[in-house]
């Protein structure tokens, strides 16, 4: 009769091999899980700035067109949300930019903000002839970021022309809000 082998006797443990490939599995796993993870924060990123950049557009033709009281923007963080308020009074339209916990740093007269440290908020104000109203504005310059995912949004105050781009400090010179 043929004696039966205990489990413990048969078993003798994992290859390396087999050890290997767990853990390259594992590496794969978790690469593809940081790709998508910065996937999602650019996205952020990226929308957050083109939704500013679009209420500032806004606020200048509404100035424009409606008087300098429509061209008023007031942006704001609240619990680490960015929002932009646009007009005044009873007419003031409050939108949502960014509910991801992007940094908003707002920078002012030719002066960059300091990247990564969060600000309170800014007025960017436009007169009728679609300029910016420096008696009321707090902030010309603003960088929206998350991680290393950095957009900067400029308003010129003497042409009131509005830029927005990827921003890398280290890649190129500041422009001046002013020039």
């Amino acid at each position: 009769m043929k004696e039966k082998k205990s489990f413990l006797k048969s078993n003798k443990g994992i290859s390396i091999m087999e050890l290997l490939l767990v853990m390259v599995i594992s590496l794969l796993i978790l690469v593809f899980l940081l790709i998508s993870y910065n996937v999602v924060n650019n996205a952020n990123v990226t929308k957050a700035s083109k939704r500013l950049e679009n209420v500032l557009k806004n606020a200048k033709v509404a100035a424009m067109s409606r008087g300098q009281d429509a061209g008023m923007v007031n942006i704001t963080v609240e619990n680490g949300r960015v929002f932009a308020t646009t007009g005044s009074g009873t007419n003031a339209k409050k939108e949502l930019i960014c509910n991801a916990n992007v940094i908003l740093s707002v920078g002012s007269g030719g002066v960059p903000p300091v990247i990564g440290t969060a600000s309170a908020g800014a007025i960017v104000a436009f007169n009728p002839s679609g300029r910016i109203r420096t008696s009321v504005t707090t902030g010309d310059y603003f960088i929206l970021s998350k991680g290393s995912k950095m957009y900067k949004i400029i308003v010129y105050k003497e042409t009131g022309a509005i830029e927005c781009g990827l921003y890398n400090p280290g890649a190129e010179a500041t422009p001046t809000p002013g020039a």
